[in-house]
């Protein structure tokens, strides 16, 4: 068995344990369960369905199975691959469906991994490795609906996790794969937003040294 063979048993095998840890709900949706996050502010032993997102979540998943699908051939990774990111679909659907309401959701953030860029993204390579052709459209409007001037301008973050950085590679994805001058716009949105939120090293590090310098001398008064 050559290395490239070894490779791929190994990771359908990490395929069959991952399938093997999920959950279905009465209405057979899969999910899964992950321990609490001290980062979040969870207590360890707290156990919650995982997000959605790319990073832990289950259109990560849905993702790696989409790539055993596309290695393999096989039908049954295809199959899993699109019945993981069934519910997130039509979740987003609803959410997309209504403009007004999408704008609330305050909390979703852009990032590439943990936010709204990474759903993008993962919508986007899954249906070029599953071969399924509509997540293309979903993708796109995802983008549209939800990557707002607003959002964008809220993100704090800027990094790749959860920020714009990240937001910036979906986007760009998104419009070499279907020519979309709207993703090429928002991701420019994005770029301003980190050029709006730079700081100059320079003059923080020279605010930073006068403030050292006035609690010296406030120490050495007393």
């Amino acid at each position: 068995m050559s290395f490239a063979e070894e490779a791929l048993a190994v990771a359908e095998g990490l395929g069959e344990q991952v399938w093997e840890c999920r959950v279905q709900d009465q209405e057979d949706r899969i999910a899964w369960l992950r321990p609490g996050s001290e980062a979040r502010g969870e207590a360890v032993s707290l156990v919650r369905r995982a997000d959605p997102f790319l990073y832990d979540g289950t259109v990560g998943i849905s993702l790696f199975l989409a790539a055993l699908a596309h290695v393999t051939r096989k039908e049954s990774w295809r199959e899993r691959s699109l019945q993981v990111l069934s519910p997130v679909r039509s979740k987003l659907a609803e959410i997309t469906a209504d403009p007004s309401g999408a704008s609330r959701l305050s909390r979703l953030g852009i990032g590439g991994l943990i936010g709204l860029g990474s759903l993008v993204y993962s919508f986007l390579r899954v249906g070029r490795l599953a071969r399924e052709p509509l997540l293309l459209d979903e993708a796109q409007g995802l983008a549209a609906v939800l990557m707002t001037p607003a959002r964008i301008q809220a993100d704090s973050a800027c990094d790749i996790l959860y920020g714009s950085a990240g937001a910036i590679l979906a986007l760009l994805a998104l419009s070499r794969e279907a020519g979309d001058g709207s993703s090429l716009k928002a991701a420019g949105h994005c770029a301003q937003n980190l050029l709006d939120r730079r700081h100059d090293i320079e003059a923080d590090a020279a605010a930073l040294d006068e403030r050292d310098a006035q609690c010296h001398e406030a120490v050495l008064s007393r």
